[in-house]
């Protein structure tokens, strides 16, 4: 069916976008290429790398409020009042 074929293109083109040899990329490459393997596929990097991107943005934000009251002069943890 036409879906079938849209996600095995999209199976094939998420194995194409993940760097060589990444955890990503062995994450996607250990599940068979698919239609119905994609959304396996996409839960899989989902629940494990999803939860980090979210550290990652919530530490940058953090460090970004910490630099911008250091530059304007605040001491100490006053930037969290």
């Amino acid at each position: 069916t036409q879906f079938r074929k849209i996600d095995e293109n999209k199976f094939q083109y998420l194995l194409q976008a993940v760097v060589p040899k990444s955890k990503a990329a062995l994450e996607v490459e250990s599940i068979p290429a698919t239609a119905d393997n994609y959304p396996k596929a996409i839960a899989q990097l989902k629940d494990r790398f999803g939860q980090d991107l979210s550290v990652q943005i919530y530490v940058r934000d953090l460090l970004s409020m910490v630099m911008k009251n250091a530059a304007s002069g605040r001491a100490g943890s006053s930037f969290l009042l």
